[in-house]
């Protein structure tokens, strides 16, 4: 029988870590400059979007938006993975993209549907994230692939679209005409991501129950 159960252990961490993710440290020294990194991109991202009328602020929201994608790329070079690095940078994603979905609505930098597409996508995923956490706390919640493109391609249309905000502010209509249209084009090429990863995260808090004291209600 206990040799039975040392052949069952391998597989159940299998089943419980989503995509095969390995259980990192909470905290560690590699994970310092990746962790900084996405702080640094998020604060860079909320400072530039509120001045996004200069050029300064363009560049700023650009370079910060960029930088963050790459926080991920560092910490998996450096075997800085940690916890805390994930944390980071989900709550830091949520945090700049609410600032920048709120700006440019009051800008009218962005079409209506677009913002309030990701706003929803973001609820989502966060809500059901939250949820699938503290059914199951023991569980690594890693990030869906999808998600992460999908987060990736809506910040690239953002990007355009406010390229297209300061273009037209600054009396360059054709050039906003041009990065308004890229900016449509990459929402509808990022749409089945954002539908994907939304129904991928739905699922995983849909197979877990909630759970009042001793009671527990499915789904």
């Amino acid at each position: 029988m206990s040799f039975l159960r040392r052949r069952r252990e391998p597989q159940a961490e299998k089943i419980s870590s989503p995509e095969g993710a390995e259980s990192a440290p909470f905290f560690s020294l590699e994970g310092i400059p990746p962790t900084l990194l996405s702080i640094l991109g998020t604060a860079a991202a909320c400072i530039g979007i509120k001045d996004i009328d200069t050029f300064r602020g363009f560049v700023v929201f650009a370079l910060g938006s960029v930088v963050d994608a790459f926080d991920g790329k560092l910490a998996r070079a450096t075997n800085g993975e940690t916890e805390l690095g994930k944390l980071v940078d989900h709550v830091g994603d949520k945090i700049k993209a609410a600032c920048t979905l709120w700006v440019m609505h009051e800008k009218k930098a962005a079409p209506k549907i677009a913002l309030g597409g990701i706003a929803l996508a973001n609820c989502v995923n966060a809500f059901c994230s939250v949820k699938a956490y503290f059914d199951s706390p023991d569980e690594p919640q890693t990030p869906e692939k999808s998600g992460k493109l999908a987060m990736a391609g809506e910040f690239a249309s953002l990007i355009f679209y406010a390229a297209s905000h300061f273009a037209k502010n600054n009396g360059l209509e054709k050039v906003s005409k041009v990065t308004r249209t890229i900016g449509h084009v990459g929402m509808i090429l990022t749409a089945p991501f954002i539908v994907h990863s939304g129904a991928k995260y739905i699922k995983r808090a849909k197979l877990n129950k909630w759970r009042f004291g001793k009671f527990q209600w499915p789904l």
